[in-house]
């Protein structure tokens, strides 16, 4: 199944979603928009964060997840927060 969320977030920056899910787990997932993360290939390592992750994650421990996989990898995010990304995921999911 394919789930889809596009907003612009505090700032006026665009971040879109798209995954793909079993019912159960995330089993693909792309991200795109007008922010900019650094490295540059970064992108990916967001993305695959997100495969396998369960369906029903709360906002708050998404945004957490993700937060933490950013700083372990050293990966700085210029147009949106880990909070925001998690609430767009959870309205495309929702």
């Amino acid at each position: 199944m394919e789930a889809f969320a596009r907003r612009k977030v505090p700032g006026g920056k665009l971040l879109s979603v798209r995954l793909q899910h079993d019912g159960e787990r995330v089993t693909g997932a792309e991200l795109s928009g007008d922010f900019f993360l650094f490295p540059e290939e970064s992108i990916a390592v967001v993305e695959s964060a997100l495969v396998g992750m369960p369906r029903s994650l709360d906002e708050a421990s998404l945004a957490a997840m993700i937060a933490e996989r950013m700083e372990r990898e050293g990966i700085t995010a210029i147009g949106f927060t880990p909070r925001d990304l998690a609430s767009v995921i959870r309205e495309a999911l929702d």
